[in-house]
């Protein structure tokens, strides 16, 4: 919402319950953008069908499948750091080594704070591969649209199924932002979680989150491991044992998707 938003400061990003929540105010146009675009209030698969496939939905219950294959990063240092596989990240590196795409729109953890993630901006390959791995908090992809709209040039865009429904649906609506978007990569998504969940799983173990220093939700192999470092200690956890645990932070929305 905040991206498509032509009024700047209309929105703002509220942290209620460790969500994002959108708060719009004065010098709010009610120019009704931002609930065009939300996937929370309605998505319209019918014009997404004809815009992308230029046909009508499928019968399939998810969607149209034009082909399903299994694959993996061929890099092996790349395949052992992903979450499953590495191909999205082998993917959007083939893409930018090809002179298809000027940057891709990922997501990683802030310099600031190595545990919240946010939208980012690669350029180069080894941006992109310093953003590989899953990130289960809150990221607010979407609001890439807005870096978009102001550089020229050609990206690919990693998201979550959400992520995706609300890119697609502004992308119908902005001539300019339907094309410079030139590749879309959706990953499977079980749920995401409150940033409440890293907190409580730190406090239960001990450590202070102002403290950690480096975090990884998988990586070191499939299913991969939890990797928390601080300055003086790195600890590891299975991801079996930490998903049990922060996957009762899922949202509502979640449940409904």
């Amino acid at each position: 919402c905040i991206g498509v938003c032509p009024v700047p400061g209309a929105i703002d990003l509220l942290m209620k319950e460790g969500i994002p929540i959108p708060e719009i105010h004065s010098p709010c146009t009610k120019c009704g953008l931002c609930y065009a675009v939300c996937p929370g209030d309605y998505v319209d698969f019918d014009a997404l069908y004809k815009a992308v496939f230029e046909c009508p939905p499928s019968t399939s219950p998810i969607g149209h499948v034009l082909g399903v294959y299994t694959g993996y990063a061929a890099d092996p240092v790349l395949r052992f750091r992903a979450s499953s596989g590495g191909l999205a990240t082998a993917l959007l590196c083939y893409a930018l080594d090809a002179g298809l795409i000027d940057a891709a729109i990922v997501a990683h953890f802030k310099p600031d704070d190595p545990t919240r993630a946010g939208p980012y901006v690669a350029k180069t390959r080894e941006e992109i591969l310093s953003a590989v791995g899953s990130k289960y908090g809150p990221v607010p992809q979407a609001a890439s649209i807005a870096y978009i709209m102001k550089n020229d040039g050609r990206y690919a865009i990693l998201g979550l199924p959400c992520h995706l429904a609300a890119l697609r649906s502004a992308a119908l609506l902005m001539p300019r932002l339907r094309k410079r978007i030139v590749y879309y990569i959706g990953l499977f998504c079980s749920t995401m979680v409150s940033d409440h969940a890293i907190d409580f799983w730190l406090s239960v173990h001990g450590i202070e989150r102002s403290t950690v220093t480096n975090f990884s939700y998988r990586g070191k192999g499939w299913p991969g491991k939890m990797t928390v470092r601080t300055a003086n200690a790195s600890f590891s956890y299975d991801s079996a044992e930490y998903w049990e645990f922060i996957n009762r932070f899922s949202p509502k929305r979640c449940a409904l998707c």
